[in-house]
């Protein structure tokens, strides 16, 4: 039955979009196709025959399709344009309809889409913090410890199984490369302190998850089968792990001690201790009647606003502009971000010192940010590497600009970066996105009623050729000259304000593997057969990634 609806499908579209003259069909088809394989299972696929196809006539001549799932109306949209309308347009939100929650499916909330309640608004700004921390001053420090990581760990243990075989299953030493980043750079976690279990319970974990939600029509989740104890105890395994490290991060400047403090109830804010603290520790300097008084401005500004959100975060910063204001500093200069550095974490240890840490919601958002820190980057790593072992030049190329440069060079160099996001286009862990239509409009010409489910596929914008010429090659030199890019031909992490938190984390963490495979070793592919790939919730090769590698030391 599937397979009859898709040829139906395709026969349809290619009709459709060959009487009108619009190219690039078949990377519309793929599209459909993984769109439609994520979302059902082979027996409900008779609910997608009803169908539609509106194409504006004075735009790029991209269709907005119209289909069915069960009684929900959906809209794929398949234009760069669509897809800047669809993550800007107020009237297209994130978040699901109730009463829908991730929560009930996953065993967690994801924080990053599901909302929760407190006080009456929903909280959104510790998201803001993480993509703060991980794309700003944390950033070089997460590098070293990742470079640390591969070089220390990694490269050994890559070395030590070649002396037995020259044909080595890449995947598992990338799955353990970025199961220890994650642990190591959110957890402040040495490689050695990372047991071999705590390691694999990332990648099992969310190899589970990627089960359940596609199973979720046709299983029940009460049934106790075996896929879902073992969900449920290495579930378990990763709460236990962050439960335990809570006390530890609660006055640490880590993200992991951001994510803390940011749950935590403080008491009410003591102007005259605070003021004793710093002029106690010295790292203001201004006069104490001058701090007093700056610290009560502050507190008496968030007792009294009508705006709900008090996250000691934006508090403590709004307390350390106006000292940096009152010593003549700018808010954007690099003194006052010096002044943050050194105040921000130890200014709200401080206040959140007697406070209540809601460790649920703690554990609930550490966790998403942990196994989504380490599958999609395993999935573009594992690209990266199986791209590279068919195309013998393209290394070359690559190790010409690595051996010629120092490792910060290296990391900055645009090719390198350019390779990068040439994988990411072709090999997007997330191949497609959808958003929840709020209230009723008019998606181009095709009429769109609030609670429509809005569709997006990299899979098809990234390799459609009215924007990129040669689509299916990878020319890392196309990059050299990016302002000439489409908006929203390109979003591999998203786009808007809900962009990634860990885009730079992940750019950096698969620009190191790709530079420490490559400066030693040389890759070979066993087959240039096509890499077969699995689109289940993320879009990754569909076996292990096991190619042949040859020392460049010998």
């Amino acid at each position: 039955m599937f397979t009859f609806v898709l040829a139906t499908v395709e026969r349809e579209i290619m009709c459709v979009l060959t009487r009108r003259k619009v190219y690039g069909y078949r990377g519309l088809f793929g599209a459909i196709y993984c769109t439609l394989n994520i979302l059902t299972a082979d027996v409900f696929s008779f609910f997608l025959l009803r169908r539609n196809l509106y194409i504006d006539p004075e735009g790029d001549h991209r269709p907005v399709i119209e289909f069915y799932i069960f009684s929900r109306k959906c809209i794929l949209v398949t234009s760069a344009r669509h897809v800047q309308r669809m993550y800007s347009d107020p009237k297209i939100s994130l978040l699901p309809p109730p009463p829908f929650k991730w929560k009930d499916l996953l065993g967690f909330s994801v924080v990053t889409v599901d909302s929760y309640e407190e006080e009456g608004y929903v909280r959104k700004h510790t998201r803001n913090r993480v993509m703060y921390t991980l794309n700003g001053r944390f950033l070089s420090l997460f590098a070293k410890k990742m470079e640390r990581i591969f070089e220390e760990d990694i490269l050994p243990r890559i070395r030590e199984y070649l002396r037995g075989s020259s044909i080595c299953p890449i995947s598992e030493f990338l799955t353990r490369y970025a199961c220890l980043s994650v642990y190591g750079s959110f957890l402040a976690l040495t490689s050695s302190s990372v047991s071999p279990d705590q390691v694999q319970v990332l990648p099992d974990l969310f190899s589970q998850i990627r089960q359940r939600v596609m199973e979720t029509i046709s299983i029940p989740l009460s049934v106790p089968t075996a896929a879902n104890i073992k969900w449920q105890v290495d579930l378990k395994k990763v709460k236990d792990l962050l439960r335990e490290l809570i006390p530890h991060h609660k006055n640490q400047d880590t993200v992991f001690g951001f994510i803390v403090r940011a749950h935590t109830r403080y008491p009410p804010i003591s102007p005259q201790r605070l003021k004793e603290w710093l002029v106690r520790s010295k790292c203001v300097d201004l006069e104490p009647d001058v701090i007093l008084r700056i610290i009560e401005e502050v507190v008496r500004r968030y007792s009294s606003s009508s705006s709900k959100v008090k996250e000691v975060y934006w508090i403590v910063t709004d307390m350390i502009n106006e000292f940096a204001f009152h010593r003549g500093i700018s808010g954007d200069s690099k003194a006052c971000g010096e002044l943050k550095e050194r105040l921000q974490y130890r200014l709200e240890s401080e206040i959140c010192a007697d406070g209540e840490i809601d460790i649920e919601k703690v554990v609930e958002e550490q966790t998403t940010y942990l196994l989504a820190g380490s599958d999609t980057t395993i999935a573009n790593m594992c690209w990266s590497v199986a791209l590279l072992s068919r195309r013998p030049y393209l290394q070359e190329k690559l190790y010409e600009v690595i051996s010629s440069r120092t490792q910060e060079e290296v990391l900055n160099s645009p090719y390198v970066g350019g390779f990068v996001k040439e994988n990411l286009r072709l090999g997007h862990p997330v191949f497609f996105s959808l958003r929840y239509v709020v209230s009723d409009m008019i998606f181009d010409t095709c009429p769109v009623s609030a609670g429509t489910i809005v569709f997006s596929s990299q899979h098809m914008l990234h390799t459609d050729p009215l924007y990129w010429s040669y689509p299916q090659s990878i020319i890392p030199e196309r990059w050299l000259n990016s302002s000439s890019l489409e908006p929203g031909s390109y979003y591999p992490f998203s786009l808007g304000k809900r962009i990634c938190p860990g885009m730079d984390f992940a750019m950096t963490e698969t620009r190191l593997a790709i530079v420490g495979l490559v400066k030693n070793f040389m890759l070979e592919a066993l087959n240039l057969d096509p890499i077969p790939s699995s689109a289940q919730f993320t879009f990754r090769p569909l076996k292990p990634t096991v190619i042949k590698m040859i020392s460049r030391e010998t």
